[in-house]
């Protein structure tokens, strides 16, 4: 089982460096994060960060190497120590298919809330060849978001 690195930026295509495809009509029904005000802090460790709502993120893949057709399963979750709206998830698989979550448009008066979420899926991919998985986890009422990358290899 692999876990995926994770970092900050602007936008998950500042990240990757890559083009991550189109988004799911899901993820239509959130605003998106103005890119000026992300908060940018040091990473704390190899498979977890913080940013301005104390939003943490984590991808395991597992199995990272599969044959074609044969079925990844994908483990994200989602935390904030200062949730002031929902929290959400763009998943690009990297092969021209991704996944949103729908979330509530509300936001909290107050500072916020803890909050966590965890999401399963499984994925299956046609093609063989190596795969650069991206996620962005975010909390809806603020441009914070958390990148976390893996690769995944079909043979």
């Amino acid at each position: 089982m692999a876990v995926a690195s994770v970092g900050f930026g602007a936008c998950a295509t500042a990240i990757t460096g890559m083009a991550l495809g189109p988004v799911s009509s899901a993820s239509a029904v959130r605003p998106r994060p103005r890119p000026a005000a992300v908060s940018r802090v040091p990473v704390r460790s190899p498979r977890s960060a913080t940013a301005g709502v104390g939003l943490r993120i984590s991808l395991k893949v597992s199995p990272e190497r599969v044959a074609r057709r044969s079925a990844v399963g994908f483990d994200l979750r989602l935390s904030a120590q200062h949730a002031v709206g929902a929290l959400g998830y763009r998943l690009f698989f990297g092969d021209g298919t991704s996944r949103a979550n729908a979330i509530p448009l509300y936001c909290r008066a107050d500072p916020g809330v803890p909050a966590s979420a965890d999401w399963s899926f499984r994925h299956r991919y046609a093609k063989a060849g190596t795969y650069h998985v991206v996620v962005t986890g975010f909390v809806n009422c603020t441009s914070s978001h958390a990148v976390a990358k893996a690769t995944v290899v079909v043979s």
